[in-house]
Formats: C-alpha cells, structure tokens, sequence
C-alpha cells in the first residue's frame, strides 16, 4: 500500500508541476505573440518611413538637378553680377541695435488721433474741382496756331445770327509742341436755339489735341514709356500735366477707337486660323493696394493681331473671347498649355502644336543630358525647312513639307518613344520626351495643311511687347485701364504688322473717326487702310494737317 501511496504522490506532483509548466509557456506564448504584434508594427513603420525615404531622395535628385541647371546657366551667361564673397563675416556679430529716436509730439499725436487715409469727396468739403485749365492765360512759350471750324449748313430753321466760341489744346506734330486755338463758328435759329460746329478733335473737351494723343499713346504702347516718365518730360518743356491727366485721355481716347479695335478683332478671325498666346498683367484696383493676377491674352491671323484682357488664366476666358468674336470650327496655333483646352473641345476647333516649344524642352535638358543634344539638329533643319518655304502658297508648301519635313517628324518620334522607356522620370529630358509624345497629333498638324505655321512664335513676338511695357510701368490701376492697354496694342501691333509707322496712322484715324460713318469704321482697320492708301482711294492725313 505504501508503495501505491507513493506512486499516487509522484502522480499528484507531476500534475502540479505541468499546469505549472503549462502557464509559463502560456504566459511566453503571449509574450511572443505580443512580441510578434510589435515587431509587425515596426515593419510597418519601416516601409511608411522607406516610402518617404524615396519620395525625399527624388525630390533632393530634382533640387540637385535644377541647382546644376542654373549653375550652368549661370557659367554661360555674359551679364555681369554681383557675386557675394562666401568667406565675407557678417556684418553685424549681435550687437543690440538701438532704434533712432521719434518727435515725441507726432508720436503721441498719432496714437491719440489716427489719420483718415481716405480721399474726402467734394461734396463732403474736399479739395475742390480747379476745372478746365485757362491755357491762353498761361505763358507757356509755346507757338501758337488757329483752326477754324465753320458751323456749315444749319438743319432746320432760319439763321438769325452768328457768333464763334473758343477753345485751346496742346498739340504735337514730330519734334514741337505748340498751342491750337480752335475757333467754332456758332449760328442762332429764330426759335432762340443754337447751332455749334461740332470740335475736329477727336477728345471732346480736352486740352490734348490729336497729335498730342498719339504721341502719348505710341510712346506707352510702342516704345513702352511709362506715363509717369512722360508726365516729367513734358514738365521740362513747361507743361504740368499729372499722370492721372493723360491717364484719363488714355483711358477717353480707348472709348472713342473701340468700334475700330472691335473691327480688327473680327478681321483677324475671318480666315478661321489663329495664333495665340497669354502672359500676366498684375492690375491693382483694390483698396488694400495689392496686386491680384490678371491676364492679357493675344491672337493674330499674321497680318494683323488683337489683344484682350481677362481678371485669371481659367481656361473658360479664351473660349469667351473667342465665341463673342464668333470663332468656332476654325484652327487655333498655340502651345499645350490646358488653358486652351475648353476653347477647343466647346468651340470645335482644331488645335495645332508649337515646335519652338517642343524644341525648348531638349534645349533645357541638353544643359545636363548629353543624349538631349542627338536630336538638336534634326529640330534645326525643320526650321530651316520652313524658313525656305515661307514665300510658297498652301498647297506648294504642303507638298514639299510631305516631302522633306514629314520623314524629320518620323524620325523625331522614332528617336523620343525608343529613349523614353531608359530615362529617370522627372528629369528634364523624360518631361521633353512626354511633351513631345503628348502632343503628337497637334505637333503633325502643319504636315496635313499648308496654311498653318510650323510655330506661333509671331504671337510670343507680339506678347513680349506688352511683357516688355510691364516691365516698365509694372502693372494696370484698373480692369478697365487693363483693357483700354489691350486695345491700344491691338491698333500699335496691328499697326506694325502692316509695316505702318504706328504714331502718323493714329493720327490719321483720330483725325477722321469724328466724321466718319459707324457702318464703314472697318475700312480704318490698319490692313484696310494701307491697301486704300496704297490703292488711292485714300489720302493720309500728315501730322498737324486736317481732313478736307
């Protein structure tokens, strides 16, 4: 029995000591299995942190690559600037800086009593309204020349008497400025009315004659003289005139030659095959002084070109200006930039590439990228090409671009879509590479039809005049003086186009457009009026002289 008592012991023992083994193994397997849950986590953690790790090594690739790119840049450049010494030590190590004392009087003034900043209306006790300035009182010693400006037929009633009225401009013919007395010759009815002779000015009630407009505006809008430089020039010859003056003949002389720049628009569009392109134009007409981004916009039939305004680049401005102007079905010349985009797809039009775009792309990426260089001179000899081919119609040059240019555009698109497949994406020659084959249908367009140009660099030429203007006189004080530059260009450019000298055929329109019929203002159109100068049916009107 002892035995048995024994063996029942051990037995009981053993029992006790696997449950007691068991829960240690429990208790490790749940370390180990909350263990394993760390370890995932980590895991996790680690491929979060390798993704980032890869997205800040390509973006560190695309910094060093545009770093090296304006390093290059800058070694070619010839300009000369000025580099700051690195070793230089700074100028100031810490010391405190002490500011320079205030008039206790003002600054106590201004904290007690703000100043209003804003303009007081002269109605509210205001500065008050000087009205027109007396120029035959002012000794201005400037010459002085009559116009007489008879009343004519008077319509209705019997003549009972005659009198004149007298008024004075400042005006300008090419090297002088002198004084215009205008005489208009007044007739009485016997109903007691009166009948003026209308003014031969094309500003009414204005102290700016003709000559002197198209001055002021052919210096702005040709040769990009701000008017705040004009305003000091024509102080130095004795005249005060502020920049809101001419700014408002500027701004009255657009609302006169509207009709005629409307004209332009619809002339450039009647071929159905436009160029164009865009640029900013910051324009400040808000109370807080800031600048907000506005847009000029121009497109041109090569012959002739218009400029228009818009407050952003949204792609739905294009399409508006060109549905009011009735352009739709035609073919539209421009660069892939997607603010065409509506305008093609609402307006149904045909959409050509840009070449001297394409081109750019290998010619920033051959700065780093050897192989970019490979396809240079093929992109040369198409524009060479073309320069030999510029004097032939549509249809010769169709034929031979088939001929000769058709197997360079081949090869072009052989080269990108064998190279594409082993470059880095987002380098400069793979984003080269994805234009091109993006815009493969747009860039074939000018092997299907002779009439479009292989580029729309006539329309980057015509912008750079209004990028070139900004430059100067920085941005517009208003959307609406934004739009009245718009219009200024359209007649300079178009001007210019037709090898007019811009200043002598102002001129001439504002001298005619008083009188002339609102139905025929479209034979004023510069295209229209050199052919009837050139035809004789039209006799230009020179500086200072006036329509018969």
């Amino acid at each position: 029995m002892r035995g048995l008592a024994e063996i029942l012991d051990e037995n009981t023992a053993l029992r006790r000591e696997t449950a007691s083994r068991g829960e240690q193994l429990r208790a490790q397997g749940e370390q180990l299995r909350a263990q394993g849950e760390q370890l995932a986590q980590k895991d996790d953690l680690i491929e979060q942190m390798q993704v980032k790790l890869e997205a800040l090594e390509r973006r560190a690739n695309r910094f060093e690559e545009a770093l090296k790119l304006i390093e290059k840049k800058r070694e070619l450049a010839k300009a000369e600037r000025f580099i700051a010494d690195k070793l230089q030590p700074p100028l100031f190590k810490g010391e405190e800086l002490h500011l320079p004392p205030r008039d206790p009087e003002l600054e106590s003034g201004e904290e007690e009593k703000p100043k209003d900043r804003r303009r007081r209306s002269r109605a509210n006790g205001g500065h008050p309204r000087r009205g027109r300035r007396n120029l035959d009182a002012e000794d201005l010693g400037l010459p002085m020349k009559t116009v007489l400006a008879p009343a004519g037929e008077v319509p209705g009633g019997e003549v009972v008497g005659t009198s004149s009225t007298t008024s004075y401009r400042v005006e300008y013919t090419p090297g002088e400025l002198y004084l215009v007395k205008t005489v208009r010759e007044q007739k009485a009815r016997a109903d007691g009315t009166t009948w003026t002779a209308p003014d031969p000015f094309l500003l009414p009630r204005a102290m700016c004659g003709d000559g002197l407009l198209a001055h002021i505006v052919t210096d702005k809008f040709e040769d990009h003289l701000p008017l705040n430089r004009q305003a000091r020039r024509f102080a130095q010859q004795g005249l005060s005139f502020g920049t809101n003056v001419l700014s408002g003949w500027t701004r009255q002389g657009f609302e006169q030659i509207r009709p005629l720049v409307r004209a332009v628009c619809l002339q450039v569009i009647l071929d159905q095959l436009i160029l164009s392109d865009d640029t900013g134009h910051p324009v400040q007409d808000r109370g807080d002084g800031k600048l907000r981004k506005g847009r000029f916009w121009v497109f041109t039939d090569q012959r002739q070109a218009f400029y228009a305004f818009s407050e952003d680049k949204k792609g739905v401005r294009p399409m508006e200006i060109l549905r009011g102007l009735g352009f739709e079905g035609g073919t539209l010349v421009a660069d892939g930039g997607s603010e065409y985009n509506l305008a093609e797809t609402q307006l149904g039009l045909t959409r050509g590439g840009c070449w001297s775009h394409f081109r750019r792309y290998f010619t920033n990426a051959a700065v780093l990228e050897e192989r970019a260089k490979l396809i240079l001179p093929t992109f040369q000899d198409l524009f060479m090409i073309e320069r030999e081919l510029t004097e032939l119609g549509p249809e010769e040059r169709l034929a031979a671009r088939l001929e000769r240019s058709a197997p360079l555009v081949d090869g072009i698109y052989t080269f990108i879509q064998e190279l594409s497949p082993q470059l880095r994406p987002g380098g400069l020659l793979a984003k080269a590479c994805g234009y091109g084959l993006s815009q493969e249908s747009r860039m074939r367009l000018f092997l299907s039809d002779g009439r479009v140009p292989l580029h729309n660099n006539l329309s980057e030429l015509l912008l750079r005049q209004a990028v070139v203007g900004r430059k100067n006189y920085l941005f517009s004080r208003s959307s609406g003086g934004a739009e009245a530059a718009a219009g200024w260009y359209t007649l300079v450019q178009s001007a210019k186009l037709q090898g007019l000298v811009p200043g002598a055929y102002l001129y001439d329109v504002f001298k005619r457009l008083p009188s002339w019929p609102a139905n025929r203002v479209g034979e004023l159109t510069p295209m229209n009026w050199r052919l009837a100068v050139e035809a004789g049916t039209l006799k230009p009107i020179s500086w200072g002289q006036f329509p018969p």
